[in-house]
């Protein structure tokens, strides 16, 4: 009977041309296996070896700096779950940190990032330096999962408040102001302006409607944002807006 060979990948073997004896090497870390090959003991030793190795080589291309780390985040499945407008909003927030990529995630903590906050509300606005710490507790919230960082240092840093001088921004309409803007408003625009002013979708849900999300006085969609399944009344103004709208 012939028997056949079967080659081992990651292992090189060498011959004592003396003794005849088989010593073998794992190939990637060059060390040297202390069981005698082709017994089940020398593949368990051989296994462990690459598993050791996998988890070394694994460490040391682990993110080390700010701009390593993004760039994991921005490439995770978690990055990708969210919605396109966020992650859009994300990149735009990451970008503009791209002059700090280069800083050790060691070297992040509280105190540098309580810093950053209040340098980017001087320069920019407070609800900007809000929306910073947001996407960074998410880069952190990975990093630490990853084993990178101890601990989120975004986590439970204070928000900024609005501050008491700054006028109330996106304030209701009255009534008349409602009523001037619908009646002013082009054909192919009055009816989404009506839908969100009577039912609060943002835009990206509002011009994604299908003609099916209105049946039985129900208006039902699921939203683009968070994927939440809404149904709302179809009230008479925005039955007679539709009506308007399709010429029925």
């Amino acid at each position: 009977m012939t028997g056949s060979v079967v080659r081992i990948k990651g292992l090189q073997r060498f011959r004592n041309p003396k003794t005849g004896r088989i010593y073998c090497h794992h190939r990637a870390s060059g060390t040297r296996l202390k069981t005698d090959f082709g017994i089940p003991e020398f593949f368990v030793e051989l296994a462990n070896l690459e598993a050791a190795h996998q988890l070394q080589q694994k460490r040391k291309s682990a993110p080390r700096t700010l701009g390593e780390m993004v760039d994991s985040y921005t490439q995770s499945a978690r990055f990708r779950d969210l919605a396109p407008r966020t992650r859009k909003d994300y990149f735009g927030i990451l970008y503009d940190l791209k002059q700090i990529y280069a800083m050790p995630l060691s070297a992040v903590d509280k105190p540098f990032l309580a810093r950053l906050r209040d340098d980017q509300a001087e320069c920019r606005s407070w609800h900007y330096a809000n929306y910073l710490l947001a996407v960074l507790s998410a880069v952190f919230k990975l990093a630490e999962e990853y084993g990178v960082m101890q601990a989120n240092p975004a986590l439970r840093l204070a928000k900024l408040k609005r501050p008491k001088d700054r006028p109330q921004a996106n304030r209701p309409w009255t009534v008349a102001e409602w009523a001037a803007v619908r009646d002013v408003a082009l054909p192919h625009i009055r009816l989404p302006l009506a839908i969100g002013a009577m039912t609060g979708l943002r835009i990206a849900d509002i011009v994604a409607l299908p003609k099916t999300a209105c049946r039985d006085g129900w208006l039902q969609h699921e939203t683009a944002k968070r994927r939440v399944e809404i149904c709302l009344p179809i009230t008479d103004e925005l039955r007679a807006e539709i009506l308007r709208a399709t010429g029925a």
